[in-house]
């Protein structure tokens, strides 16, 4: 009860973030004419939680922040971040607008506090878990929302078979260097099935909107899921690209599906894209500057796509 507790703690604080360094992905450049976006996504792992794979995050932070700055994402999405990351994050990257900390009504404080009592004495006002920066000298926010991951997406909630409230945080872009605008999604899916399906296919009704417009559309973050699973299928349908198996290559041994990005065997974060517009010229998997200190629990994920 105790790490759930703690858990939804972190998932009402804030966060921001962006930077990279890389190591097992080849670069490629756009073709000519087009300019570049450049999208990452990575799960920070939250600072109050031990976990033996994972260094405190005092003894890792300069380490993430090295590779978010090398990284120079246009659009970063964060998962997974506490206040206190955000803090860190916010301060080190000057130039970003952040997207995703919104004020919760009576009513949905009411639904926490319901879930979780002893946010009632403690106070709190939103909830974060996924955040979007947004680099201001690239785009400029024409709109921006979000949508709970449950069968009432319009209010704070659960009932996919989550335990955790989870949500996706969208923005409606104008890129300046092309004048096109775009959009861009960053989520953070639960780890139980079938409610992954479940929030894949709430996404693509509620991006379906975009799709109507004919806008290039990216959509990022921690899936909980690979390719091997029910909702990845559903992901990539429509006109829909994974990044990496669109990219000329994705992995030093070429076309393959062993990059994983957590510890295990499953590359779980993605960066999705949809639009004619819009081409994957380059995937990374970013590393830590230091082998025997780990960034996270995830891997923070690149992909520089093309617009024209």
């Amino acid at each position: 009860m105790l790490k759930r507790f703690l858990m939804l703690l972190f998932l009402l604080g804030s966060w921001a973030g962006v930077p990279i360094l890389a190591l097992t992905a080849s670069s490629s450049s756009s073709p000519e004419g087009k300019s570049e976006i450049r999208v990452m996504t990575f799960n920070v792992k939250v600072d109050f939680e031990e976990d033996s794979r994972v260094p405190p995050w005092d003894d890792r932070k300069d380490l993430c922040a090295q590779v978010v700055k090398e990284a120079r994402p246009d659009l970063l999405g964060l998962q997974e971040t506490s206040p206190n990351q955000l803090a860190f994050f916010q301060d080190l990257l000057e130039g970003y607008e952040t997207v995703g900390k919104m004020p919760l009504s009576s009513e949905e404080r009411e639904f926490f506090e319901t879930l979780f009592p002893p946010l009632k004495e403690i106070g709190f006002d939103s909830y974060t878990d996924v955040i979007l920066m947004i680099r201001k000298e690239v785009f400029e926010i024409l709109d921006q929302g979000h949508w709970w991951l449950s069968p009432t997406p319009d209010k704070a909630s659960i009932g996919f078979g989550n335990i955790f409230p989870r949500i996706t945080v969208w923005a409606r872009l104008k890129h300046t260097p092309s004048g096109r605008e775009i959009v861009a999604v960053n989520t953070h899916f639960d780890n139980t099935a079938p409610s992954q399906e479940r929030m894949a296919k709430l996404c693509h009704e509620k991006l379906q909107i975009f799709v109507d417009e004919d806008l290039p559309i990216l959509f990022f973050g921690d899936f909980n899921t690979d390719q091997g699973r029910g909702d990845y299928p559903l992901l990539t349908s429509g006109g829909w690209k994974d990044s990496y198996l669109a990219s000329p290559e994705a992995s030093e041994t070429g076309r393959d599906d062993n990059v994983p990005t957590t510890g295990g065997h499953s590359r779980i974060d993605h960066i999705f894209y949809y639009g004619k517009s819009l081409q994957a010229v380059e995937w990374k998997r970013l590393e830590s500057p230091d082998p025997e200190r780990a960034l996270s629990d995830h891997f923070p994920v690149l992909s520089v796509l093309a617009i024209d």
